[in-house]
């Protein structure tokens, strides 16, 4: 359930320099300093070495925006080789300043050791703060600390609280653990977005006809082995998920599906909160009404 490192900012310089993760901005951009500008120009029209060389020394003498840009691009490997330390020093300095995305993006650093030693009361800490700042992602991933105790004493009213405070701000995952919690409360009927544990085909139809079929889901990956999808979900706690049996040239193969979001936008944003291993591997935005369609022929053949 938690939502793993999403690069997000809260200015409209970032915003624009980082538009390969959204796609729409609508707050006006306020002039910011010429070199830092002219890093930005370089960066769209895809010369990262030249933006690199100006964004440095700002980044060096504390200009934010710079710092949190480095970390964005080393992280992402955006025309240089990923490098988890270089990322996570830059994104801690501008945390250090107070930039609640930068903040939330520590935790995440902490939660799954990336760039730094693994350790979820510090990834608890750096939440707190971006959540003080009422940011979203940040309340959503403290919200689930709580719920299950990591880096801090469980306490299912302040999960519950966070996530309606994350919800009341526009974060769609935020909403779905608010039903999930609240199907707990209901024993005798399965959660309208997870498949009941050790789900096979059955399951899986079972789930997706409950969907609306005009949302979408994200294919994480497809593979003759389900084995590959349990060791995802091993890795990675994603919920809610779905394992789905079809075949592609008379082999068997399983998908793995995750998530349910009410439009493409909000599937992109779940895109770019993967970790890098899953979104390496491409994910694949899908209507639900294409994936129930696949597999109802694929099961008429």
């Amino acid at each position: 359930m938690i939502n793993r490192l999403g690069l997000i900012w809260g200015g409209c310089r970032r915003a624009r320099l980082l538009l390969w993760l959204y796609l729409a901005f609508t707050a006006p951009c306020n002039a910011g300093s010429p070199m830092f500008e002219a890093g930005q120009d370089a960066y769209l029209n895809g010369d990262i070495q030249a933006a690199l060389t100006l964004w440095r020394p700002l980044a060096q003498h504390g200009d934010i925006d710079a710092q949190f840009a480095l970390g964005t691009i080393f992280y992402g490997g955006i025309g240089v080789p990923i490098d988890l330390t270089e990322s996570s020093y830059w994104f801690l300095r501008a945390a250090q300043q107070g930039f609640a995305p930068a903040q939330y993006n520590m935790g995440n650093a902490y939660m799954r050791g990336e760039g730094v030693r693994q350790n979820d009361k510090l990834a608890f800490q750096w939440w707190r703060k971006a959540a003080i700042q009422n940011f979203p992602a940040a309340q959503y991933n403290l919200a689930t600390a709580y719920l299950q105790g990591k880096g801090v004493e469980k306490d299912l009213d302040k999960a519950r609280a966070l996530f309606r405070q994350s919800a009341a701000n526009g974060h769609y995952p935020a909403k779905l653990a608010l039903e999930e919690l609240d199907s707990t409360e209901k024993p005798a009927t399965a959660a309208p977005g997870k498949p009941p544990a050790g789900a096979g085909e059955t399951a899986c139809s079972e789930w997706l006809g409950r969907q609306n079929p005009r949302q979408y889901t994200l294919q994480l990956m497809s593979s003759t082995a389900r084995s590959d999808a349990l060791g995802v979900l091993d890795r990675y706690p994603l919920d809610p998920h779905a394992i789905c049996a079809y075949k592609k040239d008379e082999t068997q193969r399983y998908m793995l599906l995750y998530g349910v979001f009410e439009n493409r936008t909000a599937a992109q944003q779940a895109v770019s909160a993967l970790p890098g291993e899953l979104r390496q591997n491409k994910p694949w935005i899908r209507r639900i009404r294409a994936v129930r369609s696949q597999l109802s022929v694929n099961q008429g053949s």
